[in-house]
């Protein structure tokens, strides 16, 4: 007799104590409704960055110069095409190569859902064993016929893995002026500031982040 009831006291005390902690796991993890799991996966990590294409030496300056800088202050943050130019087999070997990396969807507007694309444009060696990011020299945002004011943040976090988020406002039009940013080696982390003159009639904000990450 004295058995029946510590054991039903004990399943008492189970049933308290298991009652007791879904609630607590429901205060903690609250349910989503379906448009707020939406929201989450537009503009947190629902991105994701795919290699898009192969650039040369000259190819990268250009696309630097197109968003700014001077010939002379690309070459100055790229560094020497190649530093073993003694002999023609070493020089073509030790070339610099380079990366365009892309999302593969873009990142929405908070509310009219604009579409907008970010680039990360990174020197690599050889995807073989020992192959991978060597550092991420420049990031661009295309917000098609919309002009970005804000802030992307950009890391290395390892030869495989990219981390890249955004945040900022769309204008109408504008005259965009980039600061900050430049070279990030493994481990390092930047950030770029798009600045805006003229700005005229805001349209939007936007915030999101994307990754690439890859198997060897």
């Amino acid at each position: 007799m004295k058995f029946k009831k510590v054991l039903g006291c004990a399943l008492v005390l189970t049933m308290i104590l298991t009652n007791s902690l879904a609630s607590f796991a429901d205060e903690q993890y609250p349910e989503l409704s379906s448009e707020e799991v939406e929201n989450d996966l537009v503009n947190l990590n629902s991105q994701e960055m795919i290699e898009s294409r192969t650039l040369s030496y000259d190819e990268m300056v250009e696309v630097l110069v197109e968003d700014g800088y001077t010939k002379e202050e690309a070459i100055k943050q790229l560094g020497l095409e190649c530093e073993n130019s003694y002999n023609r087999q070493a020089y073509s070997s030790s070339r610099k190569k380079y990366m365009e990396f892309k999302t593969s969807k873009p990142v929405l507007s908070k509310g009219k859902k604009h579409k907008i694309y970010l680039y990360a444009y990174c020197e690599y060696t050889s995807w073989g064993p020992y192959g991978g990011i060597k550092s991420i020299e420049h990031v661009r945002v295309d917000a098609g016929k919309k002009a970005f004011k804000g802030k992307v943040y950009y890391k290395l976090e390892s030869p495989l893995r990219i981390y890249f988020s955004v945040s900022g406002e769309l204008y109408s039009s504008g005259s965009t002026t980039i600061s900050g940013g430049g070279q990030a080696s493994v481990g390092q982390g930047k950030t770029v500031n798009f600045n805006i003159s003229r700005a005229k009639n805001f349209y939007d904000t936007v915030s999101g982040s994307t990754y690439y990450s890859r198997n060897r």
